[in-house]
């Protein structure tokens, strides 16, 4: 009867952890430092942004009184907040903001609100800054409408300069577009 060897010699073994080591390192590198992760991030940033003013208009409809999300540009963070007692967004007083605010700086690769080179807006106007509702808040009806004059865009950009646009049409309808260098799709 011959003994049969089966398994790994020492040598193939180390061979092997030794080249899935240096892919490895080589594959974070690459991914630390590329342009599609930063494009990703911020599209999530958009993506949430969007999220939160879709939740916003669906507890306007749900609860029938207004919801909002207010925009800090000097700190780049939102909120998603609530009427308060009154029911009405103009009395700050009462307003609370049931989840935080959200930070822009975490998403990373120096998401900020801005829209880098573009000067195109994604509609009819003129982009006159980086948050373009009124107040820098968007405020949502109990029929889930804007309040009159309260539609707008706001762009969010990144360290390698691509540019989202978030909207609220005045239908409710919110819109994510990105910036292709020539057009908003």
């Amino acid at each position: 009867m011959r003994k049969k060897n089966e398994g790994f010699t020492l040598v193939e073994l180390m061979v092997t952890v030794t080249l899935l080591a240096f892919f490895g390192l080589v594959l974070a590198k690459t991914v630390g430092t590329s342009s599609w992760l930063a494009h990703y991030r911020l599209k999530g940033a958009a993506r949430d942004l969007a999220s939160s003013l879709e939740k916003a208009r669906a507890n306007a409809l749900k609860e029938n009184r207004e919801w909002g999300v207010a925009f800090d540009t000097g700190t780049n963070a939102y909120a998603l907040q609530s009427s308060g007692v009154d029911r009405k967004m103009d009395t700050v007083a009462d307003n609370t903001t049931p989840e935080g605010n959200v930070s822009l700086a975490a998403y990373k690769n120096g998401i900020k609100f801005g829209r880098g080179g573009v000067s195109t807006p994604p509609s009819m106007g003129t982009i006159g800054s980086d948050v373009t509702f009124p107040g820098n808040l968007v405020t949502f009806d109990g029929r889930g409408l804007p309040i009159f004059g309260q539609q707008g865009f706001c762009y969010l950009s990144n360290d390698e300069g691509a540019v989202y646009a978030v909207g609220v049409l005045p239908s409710g309808v919110v819109r994510v577009q990105r910036w292709t260098g020539t057009t908003w799709k």
